[in-house]
């Protein structure tokens, strides 16, 4: 949804660990699913911290945050722009 007066966005973004969901695009192409990867609590926290650095080092406005041991929610307020900070989070994601 838009926001006329300031060209701003909600996002909600939702990221899910490897293996842990099954899409309808894995059953189409019938994907044989490996075994699911979960956070542990002190992973959990870790990404929580990468998350915040992120936040703080972009000024994002982030509204609302929930992390699953096996997926995280997030609402972002932002500009079309967020297109190149989700590339950040998902380069950082694969640097690991």
């Amino acid at each position: 949804m838009e926001n006329q007066e300031n060209g701003k966005f909600a996002w909600h973004i939702t990221c899910v660990m490897h293996n842990t969901r099954t899409s309808q695009r894995m059953i189409d192409y019938e994907v044989i699913k490996g075994k699911g990867e979960w956070l542990s609590p002190h992973q959990e926290l870790k990404l929580v911290e990468i998350i915040r650095d992120i936040v703080i080092a972009d000024n994002l406005n982030i509204l609302a945050f929930n992390i699953c041991a096996d997926h995280l929610h997030f609402l972002l307020i932002a500009s079309n722009e967020l297109q190149v900070r989700n590339e950040k989070l998902i380069s950082y994601h694969f640097k690991r």
